[in-house]
């Protein structure tokens, strides 16, 4: 299993490693509402994921992502490993 901070940290660690330039200037206006669980080593990767599209949060009105099912699921992983690839092309 792997969580969405999980996720989401190693996602922005690759795209550092291979094309740190995608970065460059990406913004994202999503505030989660669980944001206080968020461990802080997965804190910069977790606001630039929203930004690249990798995460939009469950909820339209609440934006959780790590309370309640805090491990992803394939579809999710298979996602953002899909977005990944796109991006570093």
């Amino acid at each position: 299993k792997i969580t969405r901070e999980q996720m989401a940290t190693l996602i922005i660690r690759a795209i550092e490693y291979k094309e740190a330039s995608v970065l460059e200037g990406v913004t994202t206006n999503i505030t989660f509402a669980d944001a206080k669980n968020i461990d802080p080593y997965a804190k910069k990767s977790v606001d630039l994921a929203p930004g690249l599209g990798f995460v939009s949060g469950k909820d339209v009105n609440v934006t959780k992502i790590f309370d309640q099912e805090p491990s992803a699921t394939r579809g999710q992983a298979s996602k953002v490993v899909y977005y990944l690839l796109e991006k570093l092309k």
